[in-house]
Order: structure tokens, then C-alpha cells, then sequence
């Protein structure tokens, strides 16, 4: 279960790397270094390990998250859905990172 989830986040992570401070870094070595940096997480912390839900949440806020474009990764896995929403459910999804 743990693997499954860490592989959703890495897989949805990569689909939305898109930070304005990592320009300079080529797309493929930032997915390559933060799931470098994620995976060094996962095999060393005990509580991650473990399925502590607020240590795997605290990784991702911390290595994944500051690396996405939410906006972007949204209107993608909504598709024409996203263009119909109302500018309320659109500044929703601007303004929170957290899915849950």
C-alpha cells in the first residue's frame, strides 16, 4: 500500500514540476533529484517506513510540493471540466496545495 501511494505522488509530482527558482535546472535532472532526495527520505526514516501519515505528508510539503504547478496539474486531470468551472471552484484549487 505504502509503495503504491509513493508512487502515485512521484508519478503525479513529475507531471507537474514546474518552479520558477529551479529555471536554470533541466526538467529531467529536478524529477531526478527530488525523487532522489525522496527516496533517500523514505529509505531512512523510520516513521515514514512505518506509514505515519503526517511524516509522509510533511516529505511531500517539503520535497514535492514546492515543485509543482497545482493550477496546471489540475486543469490537466480535469480537462474540459476545468474551463467550465466557476471562477469560485478555480481560485479553490489555486489557493490549496493539500488534497485532503
Amino acid at each position: 500500500m505504502f509503495k503504491k501511494i509513493l508512487f502515485a505522488v512521484i508519478a503525479t509530482a513529475s507531471v507537474g514540476f514546474a518552479s520558477p527558482s529551479f529555471a536554470q535546472e533541466a526538467p529531467d535532472q529536478l524529477v531526478k533529484r527530488v525523487t532522489e532526495e525522496v527516496m533517500t527520505a523514505v529509505r531512512t526514516d523510520k516513521s515514514i517506513q512505518s506509514g505515519d501519515r503526517r511524516s509522509i505528508e510533511q516529505l511531500v510539503d517539503d520535497k514535492i510540493a514546492p515543485n509543482l504547478d497545482f493550477e496546471r496539474t489540475t486543469s490537466l486531470a480535469m480537462g474540459r471540466y476545468w474551463r467550465e468551472a466557476t471562477p469560485e471552484q478555480s481560485s479553490r484549487s489555486r489557493n490549496s496545495s493539500a488534497c485532503c
